[in-house]
């Protein structure tokens, strides 16, 4: 393991959209919780210190139920999330060191192989950092007012987590005020003008937003994880 790599797993959301009253984070998939499996796959690759779980100020009571029933994680970090999602990763980034690589993951996306992860902090090593994506299969228009336009498929790009970047330069990246522009990591990134590199990661990889979304996962994670 490289004592320079960090994580930070963002559990902060508030789930409306699965109308659950437990956060999605805690919901189980397959007799486990679903912030389990991300964290599960970093460990072994990131130290169990180095990783930061970020969760909503008003389920910490409830966040005893995983430190209980996974004491292996007891070593990790938490931070209280802010009203919107950069402001969960800006507070996360105020608790790492300036040197060395951080991967910034939804916990809602259970599925995230360690391949992935390892070919993400390379990639990052290399070039400040990495962005996975997956293509889409579908057909694509893009809506315009009133009309609509056929866009080549091959073209999008459906873009990921983790995301990969240099700490140094991400935090002066999250210097800068909040744009509703921004709705990744890589947004805020870019809008410093700094470079983009992308690799090709899996379709897997879904984030769970709504309730059907769980008998997809659980298809996902009992056939692949």
């Amino acid at each position: 393991m490289d004592n320079n790599k960090y994580a930070i797993i963002l559990a902060g959301g508030q789930s409306r959209r699965m109308h659950s009253k437990v956060p999605k984070p805690l919901m189980s998939i397959n007799g486990k919780f679903i912030v389990c499996y991300s964290l599960e796959s970093f460990v072994g690759i990131v130290p169990i210190s180095n990783i930061i779980l970020v969760i909503n100020s008003r389920h910490k009571g409830l966040y005893m139920v995983l430190w209980f029933n996974y004491p292996e994680y007891n070593g990790i970090k938490t931070v209280i999330g802010g009203n919107e999602r950069f402001d969960s990763v800006k507070n996360a980034l105020a608790a790492l060191p300036d040197d060395g690589l951080v991967a910034i993951h939804d916990a809602a996306r259970p599925y995230v192989p360690k391949p992935l992860i390892r070919k993400g902090y390379k990639l990052a090593k290399e070039n400040n950092c990495a962005i996975p994506y997956h293509k889409t299969y579908n057909s694509v228009r893009i809506k315009d007012d009133d009309k609509n336009f056929i866009v080549d498929r091959d073209d999008v790009m459906l873009i990921d987590t983790p995301q990969f970047f240099n700490i140094s330069l991400l935090k002066q990246a999250y210097e800068q005020d909040y744009n509703d522009k921004f709705t990744d990591d890589a947004s805020v990134w870019e809008s410093k003008n700094l470079p983009l590199t992308f690799f090709e990661g899996t379709r897997l990889n879904l984030k769970i937003t709504y309730p059907e979304d769980l008998i997809l996962m659980s298809t996902i994670l009992e056939n692949f994880y």
